[in-house]
């Protein structure tokens, strides 16, 4: 039975609207300057991008959500070290990521792979990388809201645990 995860995707106003003036100028500049027939297929070949980018930067983001959902954890965490990965070697793409490959989410790339990381070795009952990876997250993002809340949970519980142990002796 696949697991229900509460997915959420904040949406970046600033990324959007930026998407929203740069796009829209381009299109209203090529119909200003070569009318509406070349604008329209300009267009089209834009939509062409757009699916082409994202589902190529996406890719290894997209088999760990998919693997997350059927609840293979190992397979899911693997598929965000490729993401991770592919985002250090790119740093541009995940910098201008709603330029590049029009993901308007709040949080970056590489954010988003290193907290679901976290998620999967939560799942897989591993506290140890659970910190690592923690630290990674806040080392790279110390704004990281989600981070520190994980990290708020991880030591609440850490603490629960030992505090009953200590209870039980």
């Amino acid at each position: 039975m696949a697991n229900r995860l509460l997915v959420v995707r904040p949406i970046s106003l600033s990324a959007f609207l930026i998407f929203l003036a740069v796009y829209s100028t381009a299109l209203i500049m090529i119909a200003l300057l070569w009318g509406c027939n070349v604008m329209l297929g300009v267009a089209l070949l834009f939509l062409l991008y757009v699916l082409i980018a994202r589902r190529w930067c996406s890719r290894f983001h997209q088999r760990g959500m998919k693997c997350l959902r059927k609840g293979d954890f190992t397979s899911a965490r693997e598929e965000f070290e490729k993401s991770l990965a592919f985002f250090d070697r790119y740093p541009w793409a995940d910098q201008y990521r709603s330029i590049v490959f029009f993901h308007l989410g709040k949080l970056a790339m590489r954010e988003a792979a290193l907290c679901n990381m976290v998620h999967c070795y939560v799942r897989l009952g591993d506290a140890k990388q659970v910190r690592h990876w923690l630290d990674v997250c806040l080392e790279r993002y110390p704004d990281s809201q989600l981070a520190q809340n994980a990290l708020r949970i991880f030591e609440l519980g850490r603490s629960e645990v030992s505090g009953e142990s200590s209870h039980n002796q």
